[in-house]
């Protein structure tokens, strides 16, 4: 088999640099979905991570989500389509960007700046919901009797990025074979929602590239089995 030729890759000063929540048109397209879900990992706090439930949702060994037949024709489109993104931001233009769920999911096994998420993350969309399975260690986590474990499960959500800040809508999730009751994400979401945005306005205050990548970015959503991000003039 022939080597592919190398991809192309966007010029530095088209996009931001892959530092703290800047990193959107060279990932965030994936790093948001994996940020939101670790949060949700980390807000269920003492309620869920406490005796049985540390044996219930989370297991001592890593899942395998790893994903098969990626497609040369998939990365190449994405990357330019995050060349379309960076170079809209840079100059100010307004531009329509949808990405498919197999051209997310290539960035993520060939990409190498997604080198942490390969085999940690897989992504589907149909009807307007996002479907990310993912295996994650908690080590992380600053609660007790989560060393050595991990997170192996499947979120399904919603969202939207509009004015600034995104919006999740949580509608199922299960870990370790388990899954959480409906109950819970009446109460979990508006907790979601206001972690994520403090967490996401801190991160890109950090780095000016950044902040003006996003003031460009003017709606991100799930619509049908796309990822369609939208920029816009200031």
């Amino acid at each position: 088999m022939e080597t592919p030729p190398p991809l192309s890759q966007p010029p530095s000063s088209q996009l931001p640099p892959k530092q703290g929540m800047g990193c959107f048109a060279v990932g965030c397209l994936v790093v948001v979905i994996l940020i939101a879900f670790l949060i949700a990992v980390g807000g269920i706090g003492a309620w869920l991570f406490y005796g049985r439930a540390v044996t219930m949702f989370t297991s001592p060994q890593a899942t395998d989500v790893r994903i098969e037949n990626v497609s040369d024709v998939d990365l190449q489109n994405a990357e330019q389509k995050l060349n379309l993104l960076g170079q809209a931001t840079a100059n100010n233009q307004e531009t329509k960007v949808e990405f498919t769920a197999a051209e997310m999911n290539a960035m993520i096994a060939r990409e190498p700046l997604f080198a942490d998420l390969n085999n940690r993350l897989r992504v589907s969309m149909a009807d307007s919901t996002m479907t990310v399975e993912t295996s994650v260690p908690l080590d992380s986590v600053s609660l007790p009797k989560l060393k050595a474990h991990w997170f192996n499960g499947t979120a399904r959500f919603g969202f939207t990025f509009n004015l600034g800040e995104f919006d999740f809508e949580p509608k199922s999730m299960e870990a370790n074979g388990h899954s959480f009751p409906e109950e819970f994400f009446t109460g979990f979401t508006p907790t979601l929602n206001h972690a994520f945005n403090d967490s996401f306005r801190r991160e890109v205050q950090k780095n000016t590239q950044a902040a003006n990548f996003w003031k460009h970015i003017k709606t991100v959503t799930v619509d049908q089995d796309k990822l369609v991000v939208t920029t816009q003039r200031l």
